[in-house]
């Protein structure tokens, strides 16, 4: 096992373990290696993108690219305005979430114009990919884990009309949290089921929202399931549910962090659905980097769609913060 350096567009040298041969050691770094910005949606302090920033660096690493990490902070104009930068400073490849619907148009557009490629990971909108140059997603089928995981917590407690079910999630408007609720929904409709859903907006800030879902379940005692749509609310649910002093309610989430897992573990979360953020690092600056130099077309890739649950917690576990 050896230890590599690369270089980020900040400037900052990261020291890489990796225990396969770089991408250096075993062919020279292209005379012209690919620039890369890749854009996460939300904040820095969110501790989610960890595995995904393990993914860039290590394909950074990997093909000699040079890659930008920049922060949108869940600001359609603050990403816009990163696009707007990435395109002014003739990057080859531009990676960022389309998490609001219709408001990344324009730069996309401009972007392929450019002759900048664009690859849509985490979250995708369709219709805004569509203009770029080719159109690809590298993350996870949004609606169909709502549906997995509706399906699942279906077979596994029941449901009956009329119950209700609380969908709290970092962030209400963006798209991951409407297309997670519709696949919910899909699956309680398949079940021929009628049912009530609210959902609440928490932030990105575990401190924020355990207040914000405890004091929804105190005013809302008649709560069925809670099914968090974030990993963020989907950490403290467990504990929300203690506090608000309500037993006995089935609660599942998405993606992993360590509360999450933890509360699995310890069988007070049913399971999430892990969405594999090191993949959707790791291939779009793959992809950009034969787009580059070969000519290679990207292709969209599916990121992850399996259920983490107390039987098999332990492979998310040891990975967790780095891999998963």
């Amino acid at each position: 096992m050896k230890i590599f350096k690369t270089m980020l567009g900040a400037g900052i040298a990261l020291a890489i373990v990796v225990a396969i041969p770089s991408y250096a050691e075993a062919k020279d770094c292209p005379e012209d290696p690919v620039r890369v910005t890749h854009i996460i949606w939300t904040e820095s302090s969110n501790a989610a993108w960890a595995p995904m920033i393990k993914g860039v660096e290590e394909a950074a690493e990997y093909t000699c690219a040079d890659v930008d990490i920049q922060y949108g902070d869940a600001d359609p104009e603050k990403q816009n305005s990163i696009m707007q930068t990435a395109i002014a400073n003739e990057v080859d490849a531009v990676t960022g979430s389309l998490f609001v619907s219709d408001a990344f148009i324009d730069s996309i557009r401009q972007m392929t114009e450019a002759g900048i490629l664009f690859i849509n990971n985490n979250i995708n909108d369709p219709v805004a990919n569509a203009e770029a140059m080719h159109p690809t997603f590298v993350g996870q089928d949004l609606e169909l884990a709502g549906y997995l995981m509706g399906k699942a917590m279906i077979k596994e407690y029941g449901m009956e009309n009329g119950d209700h079910i609380f969908m709290p999630v970092e962030y209400p408007e963006a798209a991951y949290a409407q297309l997670r609720h519709d696949g919910v929904l899909r699956a309680v409709a398949d079940a021929g089921l009628e049912v009530t859903t609210e959902r609440l907006g928490t932030t990105a800030s575990f401190e924020n929202a355990l207040p914000v879902v405890t004091q929804y379940l105190i005013g809302h005692p008649e709560t069925d399931f809670v099914i968090s749509l974030g990993g963020t609310p989907g950490g403290i649910a467990a504990q929300a549910i203690e506090e608000a002093g309500l037993e006995n309610i089935p609660n599942g989430t998405f993606d992993i962090n360590t509360r999450v897992l933890r509360a699995i573990k310890e069988g007070k979360t049913f399971g999430t659905v892990d969405q594999q953020f090191y993949i959707q690092g790791f291939m779009p600056v793959l992809w950009a980097h034969l787009w580059k130099l070969y000519g290679i077309q990207p292709s969209t890739y599916y990121a992850g769609n399996a259920i983490v649950t107390q039987d098999n917690v332990q492979y998310a576990e040891e990975w967790s913060g780095e891999y998963r």
